[in-house]
């Protein structure tokens, strides 16, 4: 899960200064990285309660806090293909979903 915190935080960062910098980047394209930043934060989010959870050996919400992850990770990529573009976060969000689906499996063995 700290690996995976990291990796959240560093795609965060990315997002966050291509929605601003990057020179000629139209509205949409902004708007939707701005969408990737606050689905990182959700994610997040969803990682420190499922660090309280293994602490309080709640299996449950520590499954859907995890769980959670995916939908946070795919929710940046949707913003995109609504618009028929390829999400500038795409590889970011591959290696995320599939931290996500390690700690799910890791967190089944507790």
């Amino acid at each position: 899960m700290k690996a995976c915190q990291k990796s959240v935080k560093v795609a965060k960062v990315v997002a966050g200064h291509a929605a601003v910098v990057s020179p000629g980047m139209n509205y949409q394209t902004a708007s939707n990285l701005q969408v990737c930043s606050g689905s990182y934060d959700d994610a997040l989010d969803n990682l420190n309660g499922a660090r309280i959870a293994v602490k309080a050996q709640d299996k449950g919400t520590m499954n859907s806090m995890l769980s959670a992850l995916v939908t946070d990770f795919s929710t940046c990529e949707d913003s995109f293909s609504e618009m028929n573009a390829r999400s500038p976060q795409a590889a970011a969000d591959k290696l995320l979903t599939k931290m996500a689906s390690n700690c799910l499996a890791l967190a089944s063995l507790l």
